[in-house]
Protein backbone atom coordinates (compact mmCIF):
# COMPACT_ATOMS: atom_id res chain seq x y z
CA UNK A 1 0.00 0.00 0.00
CA UNK A 2 2.63 2.21 0.82
CA UNK A 3 4.51 1.41 -2.10
CA UNK A 4 1.60 2.46 -4.36
CA UNK A 5 1.14 5.73 -2.45
CA UNK A 6 5.05 6.78 -3.08
CA UNK A 7 4.58 5.94 -7.04
CA UNK A 8 1.79 8.18 -7.19
CA UNK A 9 3.64 10.98 -5.41
CA UNK A 10 7.07 10.54 -7.62
CA UNK A 11 4.57 10.17 -10.58
CA UNK A 12 2.92 13.41 -9.69
CA UNK A 13 6.49 15.26 -9.10
CA UNK A 14 7.37 14.14 -12.75
CA UNK A 15 4.15 15.64 -14.15
CA UNK A 16 4.93 18.56 -12.21
CA UNK A 17 8.43 18.81 -13.40
CA UNK A 18 7.64 18.16 -17.53
CA UNK A 19 8.79 20.86 -20.07
CA UNK A 20 4.95 21.72 -20.93
CA UNK A 21 4.16 22.19 -17.50
CA UNK A 22 6.94 24.67 -16.84
CA UNK A 23 6.02 26.50 -19.84
CA UNK A 24 2.64 27.09 -18.74
CA UNK A 25 3.82 27.93 -15.16
CA UNK A 26 6.15 30.47 -16.79
CA UNK A 27 3.62 32.07 -19.39
CA UNK A 28 0.90 32.35 -15.97
CA UNK A 29 3.75 34.24 -14.16
CA UNK A 30 4.25 36.26 -17.21
CA UNK A 31 0.45 37.06 -17.77
CA UNK A 32 -0.46 37.57 -13.78
CA UNK A 33 -0.04 41.11 -13.58
CA UNK A 34 -2.20 41.88 -16.76
CA UNK A 35 -4.27 39.41 -15.52
CA UNK A 36 -4.81 40.88 -12.02
CA UNK A 37 -4.80 44.77 -13.42
CA UNK A 38 -7.76 43.82 -15.99
CA UNK A 39 -9.78 42.41 -13.37
CA UNK A 40 -9.03 45.68 -11.11
CA UNK A 41 -9.87 48.02 -14.00
CA UNK A 42 -13.22 46.20 -14.56
CA UNK A 43 -13.89 46.66 -10.50
CA UNK A 44 -13.15 50.12 -10.76
CA UNK A 45 -15.44 50.40 -14.33
CA UNK A 46 -18.42 48.59 -12.97
CA UNK A 47 -18.36 50.45 -9.50
CA UNK A 48 -18.49 54.14 -11.75
CA UNK A 49 -21.10 52.65 -13.56
CA UNK A 50 -23.24 51.91 -10.54
CA UNK A 51 -22.51 54.90 -8.67
CA UNK A 52 -21.15 57.99 -10.91
CA UNK A 53 -24.53 60.20 -11.53
CA UNK A 54 -25.02 60.75 -14.91
CA UNK A 55 -23.58 64.48 -16.21
CA UNK A 56 -25.93 66.88 -17.04
CA UNK A 57 -25.68 68.81 -20.07
CA UNK A 58 -25.17 72.45 -19.20
CA UNK A 59 -27.95 74.84 -19.12
CA UNK A 60 -28.57 78.18 -21.23
CA UNK A 61 -31.51 79.81 -20.33
CA UNK A 62 -33.49 81.10 -23.00
CA UNK A 63 -32.79 84.48 -24.78
CA UNK A 64 -36.84 86.37 -24.27
CA UNK A 65 -39.36 86.09 -21.74
CA UNK A 66 -42.25 84.68 -21.45
CA UNK A 67 -45.36 86.16 -23.35
CA UNK A 68 -46.73 89.02 -21.28
CA UNK A 69 -50.12 87.76 -20.70
CA UNK A 70 -48.85 83.96 -19.52
CA UNK A 71 -51.31 83.08 -16.89
CA UNK A 72 -51.20 80.23 -14.57
CA UNK A 73 -52.89 78.23 -12.01
CA UNK A 74 -50.84 76.63 -8.72
CA UNK A 75 -52.33 73.77 -6.92
CA UNK A 76 -50.59 73.35 -3.07
CA UNK A 77 -51.00 70.57 -1.00
CA UNK A 78 -51.99 70.81 2.76
CA UNK A 79 -51.80 67.38 4.85
CA UNK A 80 -49.62 67.23 7.36
CA UNK A 81 -47.36 70.28 7.79
CA UNK A 82 -49.64 73.36 7.44
CA UNK A 83 -47.27 75.78 8.83
CA UNK A 84 -45.37 75.65 6.01
CA UNK A 85 -48.14 76.77 4.16
CA UNK A 86 -48.88 79.49 6.51
CA UNK A 87 -44.69 80.65 7.67
CA UNK A 88 -42.55 79.92 5.00
CA UNK A 89 -41.83 82.17 1.91
CA UNK A 90 -43.88 79.52 -0.37
CA UNK A 91 -47.35 81.75 -0.88
CA UNK A 92 -45.77 84.60 -0.10
CA UNK A 93 -43.81 84.04 -3.35
CA UNK A 94 -46.99 82.82 -5.38
CA UNK A 95 -49.24 85.51 -4.43
CA UNK A 96 -46.96 88.18 -5.17
CA UNK A 97 -46.29 86.96 -8.18
CA UNK A 98 -48.40 88.56 -11.84
CA UNK A 99 -48.32 85.46 -13.68
CA UNK A 100 -50.01 83.76 -10.64
CA UNK A 101 -53.92 84.23 -10.66
CA UNK A 102 -55.32 81.46 -8.89
CA UNK A 103 -54.02 78.56 -6.33
CA UNK A 104 -55.90 75.88 -5.37
CA UNK A 105 -54.94 74.71 -2.03
CA UNK A 106 -56.43 71.49 -1.27
CA UNK A 107 -56.92 70.74 2.72
CA UNK A 108 -56.72 66.53 2.23
CA UNK A 109 -56.25 65.93 6.68
CA UNK A 110 -59.29 66.84 8.89
CA UNK A 111 -56.78 67.75 11.47
CA UNK A 112 -54.41 70.48 9.59
CA UNK A 113 -57.41 72.20 7.72
CA UNK A 114 -57.18 76.06 7.54
CA UNK A 115 -58.47 78.34 5.71
CA UNK A 116 -55.51 80.51 3.66
CA UNK A 117 -57.25 84.12 3.58
CA UNK A 118 -56.18 85.29 -0.06
CA UNK A 119 -58.02 86.44 -3.05
CA UNK A 120 -55.52 84.46 -5.30
CA UNK A 121 -56.37 81.01 -3.22
CA UNK A 122 -59.08 79.24 -3.10
CA UNK A 123 -59.55 77.06 -0.18
CA UNK A 124 -60.48 72.95 -1.19
CA UNK A 125 -61.88 70.35 1.09
CA UNK A 126 -59.81 67.74 -0.24
CA UNK A 127 -60.51 65.28 2.89
CA UNK A 128 -63.00 62.64 1.08
CA UNK A 129 -61.23 63.15 -1.99
CA UNK A 130 -58.20 61.91 -0.74
CA UNK A 131 -59.53 58.37 0.83
CA UNK A 132 -59.85 57.88 -2.82
CA UNK A 133 -57.50 59.61 -5.24
CA UNK A 134 -54.61 59.33 -2.55
CA UNK A 135 -51.42 61.56 -3.66
CA UNK A 136 -52.89 61.59 -7.49
CA UNK A 137 -55.04 64.32 -5.60
CA UNK A 138 -53.39 67.04 -7.25
CA UNK A 139 -54.05 66.13 -10.53
CA UNK A 140 -57.93 65.46 -9.85
CA UNK A 141 -58.35 68.99 -8.77
CA UNK A 142 -55.85 70.52 -11.70
CA UNK A 143 -58.59 69.46 -13.84
CA UNK A 144 -60.57 72.25 -12.16
CA UNK A 145 -58.00 74.89 -12.62
CA UNK A 146 -58.99 78.16 -14.36
CA UNK A 147 -56.12 78.21 -16.79
CA UNK A 148 -53.94 75.92 -18.95
CA UNK A 149 -50.88 76.08 -17.46
CA UNK A 150 -50.59 74.60 -13.77
CA UNK A 151 -47.97 74.42 -11.60
CA UNK A 152 -47.14 71.91 -9.00
CA UNK A 153 -45.24 72.57 -5.91
CA UNK A 154 -44.99 70.71 -2.58
CA UNK A 155 -45.50 72.84 0.40
CA UNK A 156 -42.18 72.39 2.03
CA UNK A 157 -40.50 73.53 -0.97
CA UNK A 158 -39.70 77.59 -1.37
CA UNK A 159 -38.57 79.85 -4.23
CA UNK A 160 -37.51 82.81 -5.77
CA UNK A 161 -39.57 85.04 -8.01
CA UNK A 162 -37.05 85.08 -10.82
CA UNK A 163 -36.71 80.85 -10.62
CA UNK A 164 -40.71 81.31 -11.54
CA UNK A 165 -39.92 83.55 -14.44
CA UNK A 166 -37.26 81.13 -15.62
CA UNK A 167 -39.76 78.22 -15.56
CA UNK A 168 -42.51 79.77 -17.51
CA UNK A 169 -39.75 81.22 -19.70
CA UNK A 170 -38.52 77.60 -20.48
CA UNK A 171 -41.88 76.04 -20.26
CA UNK A 172 -43.55 78.48 -22.89
CA UNK A 173 -40.93 77.89 -25.52
CA UNK A 174 -42.70 74.07 -26.14
CA UNK A 175 -45.79 73.91 -23.98
CA UNK A 176 -45.99 70.03 -25.10
CA UNK A 177 -43.71 68.48 -21.79
CA UNK A 178 -43.44 68.86 -18.34
CA UNK A 179 -40.80 71.29 -16.86
CA UNK A 180 -39.42 71.41 -13.66
CA UNK A 181 -36.22 71.29 -11.65
CA UNK A 182 -35.97 67.47 -10.25
CA UNK A 183 -35.27 64.96 -13.40
CA UNK A 184 -35.24 61.20 -12.73
CA UNK A 185 -34.08 58.40 -14.43
CA UNK A 186 -34.64 54.35 -14.92
CA UNK A 187 -31.69 52.06 -14.69
CA UNK A 188 -32.53 48.23 -13.88
CA UNK A 189 -28.87 47.14 -13.47
CA UNK A 190 -27.56 50.59 -11.64
CA UNK A 191 -30.52 50.24 -9.03
CA UNK A 192 -31.22 47.03 -8.26
CA UNK A 193 -32.26 47.23 -4.76
CA UNK A 194 -34.65 50.04 -5.84
CA UNK A 195 -35.67 48.44 -8.67
CA UNK A 196 -34.46 50.43 -11.20
CA UNK A 197 -35.39 53.51 -9.47
CA UNK A 198 -32.72 55.90 -10.01
CA UNK A 199 -32.71 58.78 -7.12
CA UNK A 200 -30.04 61.07 -8.66
CA UNK A 201 -31.11 63.91 -9.66
CA UNK A 202 -30.61 64.85 -13.27
CA UNK A 203 -30.83 68.70 -15.27
CA UNK A 204 -31.81 68.82 -19.36
CA UNK A 205 -34.24 66.51 -21.25
CA UNK A 206 -35.27 64.09 -18.88
CA UNK A 207 -37.90 61.07 -18.72
CA UNK A 208 -39.50 62.10 -15.52
CA UNK A 209 -39.72 65.47 -13.65
CA UNK A 210 -40.85 65.52 -9.76
CA UNK A 211 -43.52 66.90 -8.99
CA UNK A 212 -41.76 69.03 -6.01
CA UNK A 213 -42.00 71.24 -8.56
CA UNK A 214 -43.23 70.88 -12.56
CA UNK A 215 -45.43 73.15 -14.82
CA UNK A 216 -47.70 70.85 -17.32
CA UNK A 217 -50.55 71.50 -19.49
CA UNK A 218 -53.93 71.47 -17.36
CA UNK A 219 -54.78 68.09 -20.11
CA UNK A 220 -52.33 66.04 -18.78
CA UNK A 221 -54.21 65.69 -15.66
CA UNK A 222 -57.29 64.62 -17.41
CA UNK A 223 -55.05 61.94 -19.55
CA UNK A 224 -53.29 61.14 -16.14
CA UNK A 225 -57.00 59.61 -15.23
CA UNK A 226 -58.06 58.25 -18.82
CA UNK A 227 -55.32 55.75 -18.08
CA UNK A 228 -55.03 55.46 -14.50
CA UNK A 229 -57.00 51.86 -14.87
CA UNK A 230 -53.31 50.83 -16.65
CA UNK A 231 -52.30 50.29 -13.01
CA UNK A 232 -54.90 51.14 -10.43
CA UNK A 233 -56.31 47.15 -10.76
CA UNK A 234 -53.32 45.78 -9.81
CA UNK A 235 -49.99 47.51 -9.36
CA UNK A 236 -51.37 50.42 -7.39
CA UNK A 237 -52.97 47.74 -4.81
CA UNK A 238 -49.53 47.65 -3.35
CA UNK A 239 -49.00 51.18 -3.26
CA UNK A 240 -48.34 52.45 -0.10
CA UNK A 241 -49.61 55.46 0.52
CA UNK A 242 -51.94 55.06 -2.13
CA UNK A 243 -50.88 56.28 -5.59
CA UNK A 244 -47.55 56.54 -4.28
CA UNK A 245 -45.07 57.23 -7.65
CA UNK A 246 -47.92 59.89 -9.68
CA UNK A 247 -44.90 62.38 -10.72
CA UNK A 248 -43.71 59.26 -12.49
CA UNK A 249 -46.80 58.38 -13.67
CA UNK A 250 -48.27 61.84 -15.12
CA UNK A 251 -44.68 61.88 -16.66
CA UNK A 252 -45.01 58.69 -18.64
CA UNK A 253 -48.14 60.05 -19.86
CA UNK A 254 -47.27 63.01 -20.71
CA UNK A 255 -44.37 60.73 -23.09
CA UNK A 256 -47.08 59.03 -24.09
CA UNK A 257 -49.99 61.87 -25.46
CA UNK A 258 -47.12 63.90 -26.92
CA UNK A 259 -45.81 61.02 -28.82
CA UNK A 260 -42.24 60.82 -27.43
CA UNK A 261 -40.54 57.63 -28.35
CA UNK A 262 -40.17 55.48 -25.75
CA UNK A 263 -36.92 55.65 -25.47
CA UNK A 264 -36.17 58.85 -25.97
CA UNK A 265 -35.06 61.82 -27.27
CA UNK A 266 -37.62 62.76 -24.50
CA UNK A 267 -38.85 66.21 -24.12
CA UNK A 268 -39.39 66.78 -20.70
CA UNK A 269 -37.32 69.12 -18.97
CA UNK A 270 -35.57 69.71 -15.41
CA UNK A 271 -33.52 72.91 -14.72
CA UNK A 272 -31.14 71.92 -12.47
CA UNK A 273 -29.88 74.75 -11.15
CA UNK A 274 -33.49 76.42 -10.96
CA UNK A 275 -33.56 78.72 -7.78
CA UNK A 276 -35.71 76.69 -5.73
CA UNK A 277 -34.97 75.31 -2.26
CA UNK A 278 -36.62 73.08 0.63
CA UNK A 279 -37.84 75.10 3.35
CA UNK A 280 -36.27 74.76 6.84
CA UNK A 281 -37.74 71.95 9.12
CA UNK A 282 -38.44 74.79 11.80
CA UNK A 283 -41.39 74.54 9.77
CA UNK A 284 -42.40 71.35 10.63
CA UNK A 285 -44.21 70.26 13.99
CA UNK A 286 -42.29 66.87 13.65
CA UNK A 287 -38.85 65.68 11.57
CA UNK A 288 -38.81 62.22 12.40
CA UNK A 289 -39.43 61.76 8.94
CA UNK A 290 -42.60 60.03 10.02
CA UNK A 291 -44.72 62.27 7.89
CA UNK A 292 -42.57 62.22 4.70
CA UNK A 293 -44.71 60.83 2.08
CA UNK A 294 -41.60 60.58 -0.30
CA UNK A 295 -39.07 58.77 2.13
CA UNK A 296 -36.41 61.18 1.61
CA UNK A 297 -33.80 60.75 4.13
CA UNK A 298 -31.16 63.84 2.95
CA UNK A 299 -32.23 65.39 5.72
CA UNK A 300 -32.65 62.50 8.45
CA UNK A 301 -29.76 61.43 10.19
CA UNK A 302 -29.38 58.50 13.28
CA UNK A 303 -28.00 60.75 15.63
CA UNK A 304 -30.76 63.41 14.81
CA UNK A 305 -33.80 61.22 14.85
CA UNK A 306 -32.91 58.52 16.85
CA UNK A 307 -31.91 54.76 15.93
CA UNK A 308 -35.45 53.56 15.78
CA UNK A 309 -37.12 56.46 13.57
CA UNK A 310 -34.22 56.93 11.60
CA UNK A 311 -34.13 52.64 11.00
CA UNK A 312 -38.11 53.04 10.30
CA UNK A 313 -37.86 56.25 7.55
CA UNK A 314 -35.07 54.13 5.29
CA UNK A 315 -37.08 50.82 5.40
CA UNK A 316 -39.94 52.60 4.24
CA UNK A 317 -37.53 54.57 1.72
CA UNK A 318 -36.23 52.15 0.15
CA UNK A 319 -39.72 50.38 0.32
CA UNK A 320 -41.12 53.48 -1.05
CA UNK A 321 -38.13 53.64 -4.13
CA UNK A 322 -38.55 50.19 -5.11
CA UNK A 323 -42.47 50.78 -5.78
CA UNK A 324 -41.88 53.31 -7.73
CA UNK A 325 -38.93 51.36 -9.68
CA UNK A 326 -41.56 48.55 -10.48
CA UNK A 327 -44.26 50.84 -11.45
CA UNK A 328 -42.42 53.08 -13.63
CA UNK A 329 -41.05 49.88 -15.80
CA UNK A 330 -44.62 48.22 -16.10
CA UNK A 331 -46.96 51.56 -16.56
CA UNK A 332 -43.88 52.43 -19.10
CA UNK A 333 -44.77 49.14 -21.38
CA UNK A 334 -48.62 49.31 -20.66
CA UNK A 335 -48.48 52.86 -21.85
CA UNK A 336 -46.85 51.57 -24.84
CA UNK A 337 -49.39 48.71 -25.77
CA UNK A 338 -52.28 51.27 -26.38
CA UNK A 339 -50.21 52.78 -29.26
Amino acid sequence: MNHDVESLLEEKKLLNLSPNNSKRTRRFDQCRPVILLAIGAAIVLLLLFLFLPYPSPPYTKPKSKYPADTRISVVVMNHSRPRMIRESLLMKTLTEHDAVTEILLCHSNPLTKFTFDHVKVKNIDAVQANEEHGLSLRFWYCRQAQHQFVLHIDDDMELSPHALDDLLSEFTLNTHRIVGKYGRSYSYWRNLPRSGYDAATLGGPVEVVLTKILLLERSMCDAFFRHAHLVEQDVMKESRPLWNGEDIFVNLVANHEYNVPINGPYNNFAIKDLDVWEASDSFKDDDTGEHDVSGNMDRHRPWNVGWAPWLKAYRRSQAHAAFRGRLWYIAKQRLAQQK
